[in-house]
C-alpha cells in the first residue's frame, strides 16, 4: 500500500449540495433486460423502466417525471416535464419480510454497489444457507479526492445503523464492523454516539485504518479490518464475511425505510482551480455537460482530463453526453500533463506496491511480444487495476495501459 497526497480536507469541509434536475437524463439499462415503456411514454419518477427474469440483471427507474424522448443502444433518454409526479410502489411490511423477500427487492429497486462496480446487490445477499460471521461496511474511500463516502458518515449515519442493523438481524449476522480511514477521525465521537444510541441487537464497531492505498479494495480491506488474507478468486461468504460500500447501503436504507429504488447518488465534483468543488446529489442519468453547465459553464475544459471516479481507478471520458451511473462516486478535472515515458530501471518499486503481490512490468512486456501464455501465467486476471504501480514508477512506463491491454487480448482469445 502507498500513501497519495489529497485534497480532502478541503472537500469534505464544504456541505452537501443538490443540482437542479436537468432537461433530459440518460439511464443505462445494460444487458438482460427488456424494455417496459416506449418512445412517446410519459413516466413518472421512480417508474420502473425495465423487466427482466434473468438473475444477472437489475432493474432501472425514471430518476426524473417527464416523457421518454429515444430508447438506443442500451440507454433510455427521459425528457422531463418537471412535474416531479411519483410512482407509488407497494407498501414493504418490514414485520414480515424474509431473506428471499429482501432479495427480490434489492432486485426490484435496482440496487447495484455503488462503490464502482455496479454488482447487482441481490446477487452478493442471495446466500442460500451460506451463515455470515462478519458483516464489513466498506466506508474507507481511498481514492484522492473522494469525499462522497464521508458526508455520508457525516450527514447520515444514523440510517446507515439502522440499516445494517436490520440486514443484521434479518440475515442473522454476528458483528458489524465500519471500516473509516483515520482521515476522518473528527468524526469519532459523533459516530461513536450514534451507535451507542442505537440500541443495535448486534454488535458494531469502528475499525479506524491507516490513510493508505488501495485500502478500499474488498481483499485489501478485509485484510486490514479482521486481519484474513482471501486469495485472489475466494469469495469473502465462503469465509463467512460481506462486504457492502456504505453508498449501497444507503441505497438499501431508501428502499426499506422510503420505499425509493436507486434514482439519486451522492457524487464528488473535485479538480485542479476548478469553482463550486465539493459533493452533489445527482440524478442517475445526469450528463457531464449539465454538470458543467450548472457549476462552471464558463470553464475552459479543453485542457482537462476529466475522470469518472477517482484519479486511481477512474476512466478518463472524452464524450460530453457522458451520463452519471448508479457506480460513479466522483467527476474530477484534472489538469493534464505531458510524461515521457522511459526503458524500466529495474527498481522494483511497481513489485513493492502491489497489493496482489505481482509483477506489473511483466505485463507490458507480455503485451509487448502479444504472449497470451504468459498473461496466465504472469496472473494478469488477477490484477484489480488500482494503478499503485503507475503511480509510483519513476520511469512512466505505461504500466495500466500494458494491463488493460493485455486483459482484453485474453477476453478476445477466450471469446
Amino acid at each position: 500500500m502507498i500513501s497519495i497526497f489529497s485534497p480532502k480536507n478541503k472537500i469534505k469541509s464544504v456541505p452537501l449540495r443538490s443540482l437542479t434536475a436537468p432537461e433530459f437524463v440518460e439511464i443505462n439499462f445494460g444487458k438482460n433486460v427488456s424494455t417496459i415503456v416506449e418512445i412517446g411514454d410519459t413516466v413518472l419518477k421512480y417508474q420502473p423502466l425495465v423487466a427482466t427474469t434473468q438473475k444477472f440483471a437489475s432493474i432501472i427507474h425514471a430518476s426524473i417525471s417527464g416523457t421518454i424522448d429515444a430508447i438506443e443502444g442500451d440507454f433510455v433518454r427521459i425528457k422531463n416535464n418537471f412535474s416531479d409526479q411519483e410512482y407509488t410502489f407497494s407498501e414493504i411490511n418490514l414485520t414480515t419480510i424474509t431473506k428471499d423477500n429482501f432479495v427480490q427487492l434489492l432486485q426490484d429497486y435496482g440496487i447495484v454497489g455503488a462503490g464502482g462496480a455496479m454488482f447487482p446487490s441481490h446477487i452478493k445477499y442471495d446466500i442460500g444457507d451460506k451463515s455470515v460471521k462478519t458483516f464489513i461496511i466498506n466506508a474507507a474511500e481511498c481514492e484522492p479526492y473522494l469525499t462522497a463516502d464521508y458526508i455520508l458518515l457525516q450527514d447520515q449515519f444514523s440510517e446507515i445503523i439502522k440499516t445494517v442493523d436490520f440486514i443484521a438481524q434479518l440475515f442473522q449476522f454476528k458483528e458489524i464492523v465500519i471500516g473509516i480511514e483515520k482521515t476522518h477521525k473528527n468524526l469519532h465521537k459523533q459516530l461513536n454516539e450514534i451507535i451507542v444510541n442505537s440500541n443495535s441487537s448486534v454488535p458494531i464497531i469502528i475499525k479506524w485504518l491507516p490513510e493508505s492505498y488501495p485500502q478500499g479494495g474488498e481483499l485489501q480491506l478485509i485484510q486490514s479490518v479482521i486481519g484474513i488474507e482471501l486469495a485472489r478468486g475466494t469469495l469473502p461468504i465462503e469465509k463467512g464475511i460481506m462486504v457492502n460500500n456504505i453508498a449501497t447501503i444507503q441505497a438499501i436504507h431508501n428502499v426499506l425505510f422510503q420505499n425509493i429504488p436507486f434514482t439519486e447518488r451522492i457524487v464528488t465534483i473535485a479538480g485542479d482551480s476548478i469553482p463550486n468543488t465539493g459533493n452533489y446529489k445527482i440524478p442517475i442519468g445526469m450528463s457531464l455537460n449539465e454538470i458543467q453547465h450548472q457549476l462552471f459553464p464558463d470553464a475552459d475544459l479543453s485542457n482537462f482530463n476529466i475522470i469518472a471516479g477517482g484519479p486511481m481507478m477512474g476512466k478518463i471520458i472524452t464524450e460530453r453526453n457522458y451520463a452519471i451511473k448508479k457506480g460513479n462516486g466522483g467527476l474530477l478535472f484534472l489538469q493534464k500533463h505531458s510524461a515521457t515515458d522511459y526503458n524500466c530501471i529495474k527498481c522494483g518499486d511497481c513489485v513493492n506496491v502491489c497489493p496482489m503481490n505481482l509483477m506489473p512490468l511483466n505485463f507490458v512486456l507480455d503485451n509487448y511480444e502479444n504472449d497470451l501464455q504468459k498473461f496466465k501465467e504472469d496472473r494478469i486476471t488477477d490484477c484489480i487495476e488500482c494503478g499503485a504501480c503507475a503511480y509510483v514508477c519513476p520511469s512512466n512506463v505505461p504500466l495500466i495501459e500494458g494491463i488493460l491491454s493485455g486483459k482484453n487480448k485474453l477476453k478476445q482469445a477466450n471469446a
